[in-house]
């Protein structure tokens, strides 16, 4: 009994395993066919009188419009990246004011301007996703 008992749970398990893996596997075959796509968080050092004081963390996603637009971005997102940590490394040593939040539309904005410099004018739309900020003590 106890034998029967165990194999039916393992098979159950196994039975609800593929299930979740299926139902990844379709989410990710989806989430290819949309113009929206995630970028990775970039966290960004916050450096006043020569020390580390936090770090800016800023996750945004792209709305490219098209799925041919979608491709053109991933493909140039290195560049991508690379000036988008460059305005957040500015606007971390020039504009963030310690112990106050962060300028969401002043982000939005200057990472909005990378985006059209790299892709061209309306061919991405930037989302912020999150926006955070870890202070040292």
């Amino acid at each position: 009994m106890r034998f029967r008992l165990s194999l039916i749970l393992g098979l159950a398990a196994l039975l609800a395993a593929a299930t979740a893996r299926a139902g990844e596997a379709s989410e990710s075959a989806e989430s290819s066919q949309s113009p929206y796509f995630a970028v990775d968080p970039i966290p960004i050092s916050i450096i006043r009188d020569g020390s580390g004081r936090g770090m800016l963390v800023v996750e945004i996603g792209i709305d490219a419009g098209t799925l041919d637009e979608r491709k053109k971005a991933e493909e140039v997102m290195p560049r991508l990246t690379d000036l988008y940590i460059q305005v957040l490394n500015l606007y971390a040593s020039r504009d963030l004011v310690l112990h106050h939040s962060p300028d969401a539309e002043v982000i939005k904005k200057r990472l909005q301007q990378a985006t059209d410099e790299i892709l061209g004018e309306k061919k991405g739309v930037v989302l912020l996703r999150q926006l955070m900020v870890r202070r040292k003590g």
